[in-house]
């Protein structure tokens, strides 16, 4: 009998994660709002969004209801509260893969992801969010698998709060291509009652061990829908 696979981390680029989150989210008296949905999230885009709410779901940073749990609230205190909590996430939410970040491999780290209900692109990116987010946290990782997922996260170097911002160069963003402009793939309309239609855009070599990964992305719209409809 095939093993049930594990929920899919957190696959938004870190440098966004963090800067959503210690940004975005804060309001001007220092603190977070009663609910996190996507109407306090002002210019990121809709997809972002829906990878955004993964993350905080997945690491139980917000409830059902979108409010936010007391570590979030550390998270964004100031100080050492992101890299102490952030920490604590990564051993709570990463131990398999912990271990192989001081002396193992970059393949040796991607096979660890493959207990996860996605593969291809999201797991690439679900791996850089992990090395990343390590990094900050003070984890040792190995020079080869620093180097793999596209260079060093930015040095901590002159102390103070941590608030500054990464850069979005630690690995790949949203940035797409006109879907209409690609090459070897399909495209699948939706069409929605009384608003603008949609589409789907895969490669027209997709088998069926592909799935799992369109499940996933259906996932992120339906947690980005019931964040649209809290902010209402």
């Amino acid at each position: 009998m095939a093993t049930e696979k594990k929920t899919t981390p957190p696959y938004i680029p870190y440098s966004t994660f963090k800067n959503a989150t210690t940004g975005k989210l804060v309001t001007s008296a220092g603190d977070l709002p009663s609910h996190i949905d996507s109407s306090v999230l002002p210019g990121m885009a809709g997809g972002t969004q829906a990878h955004y709410f993964v993350a905080l779901r997945f690491f139980g940073l917000i409830d059902k209801e979108g409010r936010p749990s007391d570590r979030l609230r550390r998270m964004v205190s100031g100080d050492d509260g992101w890299e102490a909590e952030m920490k604590a996430l990564l051993e709570r939410h990463y131990s398999d893969h912990l271990p192989i970040l001081p002396n193992g491999t970059p393949k040796k780290l991607r096979q660890s992801f493959d207990q996860y209900a996605s593969s291809g692109s999201v797991i690439m990116k679900s791996v850089r969010f992990f090395v990343v987010a390590a990094e900050d946290a003070g984890f040792k990782v190995a020079d080869s698998i620093q180097k793999s997922k596209g260079g060093p996260v930015p040095s901590r170097a002159g102390g103070g709060r941590r608030r500054r911002k990464f850069r979005d160069d630690d690995h790949d963003d949203e940035r797409q291509t006109d879907p209409g402009k690609r090459t070897g793939m399909i495209t699948y309309p939706l069409h929605f009652p009384g608003r603008a239609a949609g589409e789907i855009v895969v490669p027209n070599n997709i088998t069926p061990d592909d799935i799992e990964v369109v499940k996933t992305m259906v996932t992120a719209i339906e947690i980005y829908a019931n964040a649209q409809k809290g902010g209402e």
